[in-house]
């Protein structure tokens, strides 16, 4: 709610960026501390079969990431990811993890878009608490040569909604997988 007022106010940017930075500061404190939810999340993923050799080396490379955690009850509104890849013919490869947690009765836009070039492996992981709802765009613009490899890995729990839209318009390779499961 703070991060939305501040962000509403246009003179208020620099409140609502400390904001943000505070926000990923408690959520590398709560990994750092061993915050199970946190853990959980990035130690579940299943990288073992030869099919997720791409989540293996996520997981493997795991030094980027974002954090989206979302209370219960509140409405967080949109939050736009932004990928700019650099134009490349693929061969350096980035490795990126979104994991997003809403609480019970949350609600979530998350938009992403994707440009530029180079070679992407991301992996969202999904968790929505009961009742919430997630509403997950993405948006691939991507330069010819380039590659964008996702895994989405969603858990939703009881009346929890997701709905998806995709729509790729470039790139040399986009590859996208999905798996859901009720909590």
């Amino acid at each position: 709610a703070d991060f939305r007022a501040a962000m509403d106010d246009d003179l208020d940017t620099p409140r609502a960026t400390a904001l943000l930075f505070d926000t990923v500061r408690r959520a590398n404190a709560a990994l750092d501390a061993g915050d199970a939810t946190w853990r959980t999340l990035v130690e579940e993923l299943d990288t073992d079969h030869p099919a997720h050799a791409m989540a293996a080396l996520n997981t493997a490379d795991l030094g980027h990431g974002l954090v989206i955690r979302v209370e219960d009850g509140v409405d967080a509104g949109i939050v736009q990811l932004t990928w700019r890849g650099v134009p490349g013919d693929g061969r350096l490869l980035g490795n990126a993890r979104v994991l997003v947690v809403l609480g019970d009765g949350a609600r979530l836009d998350l938009v992403e878009s994707f440009t530029g070039g180079g070679a992407l492996n991301l992996v969202n992981q999904l968790r929505l608490g009961a009742g919430s709802r997630l509403r997950h765009a993405r948006l691939q613009d991507n330069a010819p040569g380039s590659w964008l490899i996702t895994r989405t890995e969603l858990e939703q729990g009881a009346d929890s909604a997701f709905e998806q839209a995709s729509l790729d318009l470039g790139a040399g390779l986009a590859r996208h997988l999905g798996t859901a499961q009720a909590a």
